[in-house]
């Protein structure tokens, strides 16, 4: 290698060092939260004591526990849809998922409603709304995954309101 190039190696290896220096020493500014970490030691004690619920803050005090009989628990949605169809094939032209999925999304609806349902009236009605998107045509036979619904989301309205008296 010539002299002049092992010159120029060795400036240049000498100007990198220099700038890499120069960013080491420069210091964070002071009004940046981020520039300084706070010493995290296994044997430092947390700052704050955590609280007695262990996780159970923000936990409705209604809700069964998982020890609970099964009558207190209550059954999910899809049971009370039990006898709709799972197949894409029978659902409705132009509606989104299957029978069984639109009856599960119309019985959260109806366990979520707003409307009164005091009286058995008010319980049908609020149940005829959330199951309307559902197809009203049933195979010859059976019954139609509209009716099924309104069937299941009226249960369900009654069992709420059995629990709420």
């Amino acid at each position: 290698m010539k002299v002049s190039s092992k010159i120029a190696v060795s400036v240049t290896a000498l100007a990198l060092g220099a700038s890499t220096a120069a960013f080491a020493v420069t210091t964070p500014a002071p009004d940046n939260p981020g520039s300084t970490h706070a010493s995290t030691t296994a044997t430092q004690a947390p700052s704050t004591v955590p609280p007695d619920n262990r996780g159970t803050a923000n936990k409705p005090s209604n809700l069964p526990g998982p020890n609970a009989s099964p009558s207190a628990k209550g059954k999910a949605y899809g049971y009370l849809c039990q006898g709709q169809s799972k197949k894409r094939s029978d659902a409705a032209p132009g509606t989104k998922g299957t029978p069984f999925s639109q009856c599960v999304t119309a019985m959260a609806k109806a366990a979520h409603t707003s409307a009164p349902t005091d009286t058995n009236a008010q319980i049908k009605s609020a149940a005829r709304s959330a199951c309307k998107a559902m197809s009203h045509k049933g195979a010859k036979g059976q019954k139609s995954p509209f009716s099924l619904c309104v069937t299941g989301a009226a249960k369900l309205l009654k069992t709420q309101k059995a629990q709420n008296s």
